[in-house]
């Protein structure tokens, strides 16, 4: 232990550190110099790493606004991300005014996201639609022009797989078709970083690829949502897709179902229709095979479809299915583009 000197003075006495006492003290001093300067480095840190700024040009017209509402909100979560959207802006307009609002949104934003859809599109190019739109187009194209078509900016997103026809002309060249489901990929996007999480993926503009995607129809087995019901004759199964797909003429799925109905009617319900309406039947009544799986090759498109259902029982929306045809559950849904 180290010792300490006792002396006596006039005012009294004191005690006098040794030299283990110094090199203590000296120590601590030492601990939080070195721990301020820690501190000091991490705020520099904080400082050369600014939130990216992204700006979300859309169509409140166009049938995807809300998923762009929760893509916003998704986004906004996202670490080192600052979201610019009018969504904050829904009751009262900016003091600013809506025009100065646009212009200075854009300016700022380190990246731009160009929401597509037909709506869109044609505010875009002047041929209808919001008057919104047709200013921010009128900015992101005066902002290409200038640059001399060199863009790292501003990015159309597809407001569904494959619908390049709504990106507009000037934005095509910077199509690389991804889609408003795909957040992993547009969140890669925005930080300028690659992903193996890809979400429904598609063909690039211009190419075709006819044999079947695993990575599709992987999706439809995990993101969906189960349920069954049943009336005094009729009786139903159903997926509900929790983000909207199209399917195309002459692409397959292939259902597999349990139960005793022997005659089924597939349904593929369109996004904006109602789970009680006919609308989206494909094709008439099919016979369940001895291998329970319905190979249901499309007849016709099917656009942004939300659910996916199988119908049984004696009759469905006045369809006879037979008298003694008895229920049916979904298993599970598998897709191929062939």
């Amino acid at each position: 232990m180290g010792r300490s000197i006792i002396s006596v003075s006039t005012s009294g006495l004191r005690l006098l550190p040794s030299r283990h006492h110094i090199f203590l003290v000296k120590l601590l001093i030492l601990c939080v110099v070195i721990r301020l300067m820690t501190h000091a480095q991490e705020g520099e840190n904080t400082i050369m790493m600014p939130k990216k700024k992204v700006f979300v040009s859309y169509a409140r017209k166009d049938s995807t606004s809300a998923e762009v509402g929760e893509l916003v909100r998704w986004l906004s979560g996202q670490e080192g991300i600052e979201i610019i959207s009018d969504h904050l802006h829904l009751y009262r307009a900016p003091p600013q005014g809506w025009y100065t609002w646009m212009q200075r949104s854009i300016d700022d934003a380190d990246i731009v996201l160009c929401i597509c859809g037909e709506a869109f599109k044609k505010g875009f190019e002047k041929r209808g639609g919001g008057k919104g739109v047709a200013f921010e187009g009128d900015i992101i194209t005066a902002d290409l022009y200038e640059s001399g078509g060199w863009n790292e900016k501003f990015h159309p997103i597809l407001p569904e797989m494959g619908a390049h026809r709504y990106v507009p002309k000037k934005l095509r060249p910077w199509d690389n078709g991804i889609a408003l489901v795909q957040r992993e990929n547009i969140l890669c996007l925005i930080r300028q970083e690659q992903t193996d999480k890809q979400v429904f993926p598609d063909t690039l503009p211009g190419t075709s690829d006819n044999s079947p995607d695993p990575q599709v129809e992987e999706s439809i087995k995990e993101y969906v949502a189960k349920g069954d019901a049943a009336g005094d004759r009729w009786q139903s199964s159903w997926f509900n897709l929790k983000t909207p797909m199209s399917f195309k003429k002459s692409e397959r799925l292939l259902i597999k179902v349990e139960g005793g109905a022997e005659n089924v009617l597939v349904r593929l319900l369109p996004r904006n229709s109602s789970p009680n309406s006919f609308d989206g039947i494909e094709g008439t009544v099919r016979k369940v095979p001895a291998g329970k799986v319905l190979d249901v090759k499309l007849e016709r498109d099917h656009p942004n479809v939300k659910q996916i259902s199988v119908h049984a029982g004696r009759e469905a929306w006045g369809v006879p299915l037979g008298g003694n045809n008895g229920t049916v559950r979904i298993v599970s849904i598998e897709y191929s583009r062939r």
